[in-house]
């Protein structure tokens, strides 16, 4: 379920919205059906060359800080897709990073067969499968995948509050979750997201799954 406060910024910004029951795939396709409907041009959130484009001018912006080696949350691959096809030509290590029970892009590149994502606070990264686009990008140009667990996504979350005063969503926070497990002399990780409703917010602070 879309959370309220990604429901009120989409409506400020002047989107009408329509509610589907269901995770992601279920949106995708009412997505789809609509965009036929109307004529219009279905713009996919992350399997989409200029979604990819897009997204790699984070890269481009890091690379000012000079890293050797930039970790990335990982949900249908956009976001690492496109950061990695610049990071590694300038010689950078991209690690990506799923959640443990919503790692679509890692199963795929194991090659496993797709699976129901679970419940988890990094709900932004929440997909049954990558996309091919995504997918062949990140086998081609990410240097190491990590899974980590839902405790180490709300141990970052709450470090990044009470340390850094970083209000970040679960999807966010996983590049951090995953940084002791990176070896690096100027590792950057990417908090792509702070798209979280207070109560869940309270609860991650808490250390309380939401």
């Amino acid at each position: 379920m879309i959370s309220v406060i990604r429901r009120y910024r989409c409506a400020a910004l002047g989107a009408r919205l329509t509610t589907v029951a269901g995770g992601f795939e279920a949106c995708l396709a009412q997505a789809s059906a609509l965009a036929r409907a109307l004529g219009a041009r279905f713009l996919h959130a992350f399997d989409d060359l200029e979604v990819i484009a897009g997204q790699a001018t984070v890269a481009c912006e890091i690379l000012a800080f000079a890293p050797d080696v930039v970790v990335v949350p990982v949900g249908g691959g956009g976001l690492a897709a496109g950061m990695a096809s610049v990071l590694r030509r300038a010689g950078v290590r991209v690690v990506g990073v799923q959640v443990a029970g919503a790692d679509a892009m890692s199963r795929s590149l194991a090659g496993l067969p797709p699976r129901p994502a679970r419940a988890t606070i990094a709900d932004g990264l929440r997909v049954e499968a990558p996309g091919l686009l995504t997918r062949a990008v990140c086998a081609a140009a990410l240097d190491d995948l990590v899974v980590v667990e839902e405790a180490e996504v709300l141990a970052a979350m709450r470090e990044l509050a009470l340390a850094d005063k970083i209000v970040a969503e679960g999807a966010g926070a996983v590049a951090v979750a995953a940084l002791p497990r990176v070896r690096g002399r100027r590792p950057v990780a990417v908090v792509s997201g702070g798209n979280i409703d207070g109560p869940a917010f309270t609860r991650a602070l808490a250390g309380a799954p939401t």
